[in-house]
């Protein structure tokens, strides 16, 4: 038989934090719901109901596809670097990019079943929306332990979805 080898997609890291880190954040929650999202409305009422019970404003931001010229993703990135939250409780179980974009622009992550919340975020990586508020709050009322889970992302982010690091796995696999 064949081996079978996991390579993540490879993320800019580099880049997305020079461009688009934003180090002056408001203490506001993204509330993410991708175009694949496979969610009913209960993900997102539960990011109003945080909000509100933990006075955090909450903001949607998408984009809609304007054409070729229109840069998208830039806008969607621009649109997000001032939040210090994104609940992303997408029920799909694929790869995902946007925790890697979350730590990479410091951004802390809460939610999601994919691949990358779990190697990025693991202490938030579930759909269980009672664990989620009890990490919630755990985060929210201690800057230390935030600090340090941004931090640890940012270098988890470096280690297994950066150019160097995606090069390095597959050279791995070809010699």
């Amino acid at each position: 038989g064949r081996d079978v080898h996991y390579v993540p997609q490879p993320h800019d890291i580099d880049f997305l934090y020079d461009r688009y880190f934003e180090p002056d954040r408001d203490i506001q929650i993204l509330n993410y719901k991708a175009p694949t999202d496979g969610r009913d409305g209960g993900g997102e009422n539960y990011v109003d109901y945080i909000g509100n019970k933990y006075d955090v404003k909450v903001i949607k931001h998408s984009v809609k596809y304007e054409g070729p010229e229109h840069k998208q993703w830039e806008e969607f990135l621009s649109g997000i670097t001032k939040s210090l939250y994104c609940f992303n409780t997408a029920k799909i179980k694929t790869g995902g990019s946007m925790a890697v974009q979350c730590a990479a622009l410091g951004i802390l992550n809460f939610g999601g079943i994919q691949d990358s919340h779990e190697v990025l975020f693991p202490e938030t990586a579930t759909n269980d929306l009672d664990e989620l508020e009890l990490i919630f709050k755990k985060v929210h009322n201690n800057s230390d332990l935030r600090n340090s889970m941004i931090k640890r992302a940012f270098d988890k982010a470096v280690e297994n979805y950066s150019h160097a690091s995606v090069k390095e796995k597959v050279l791995n696999i070809i010699n």
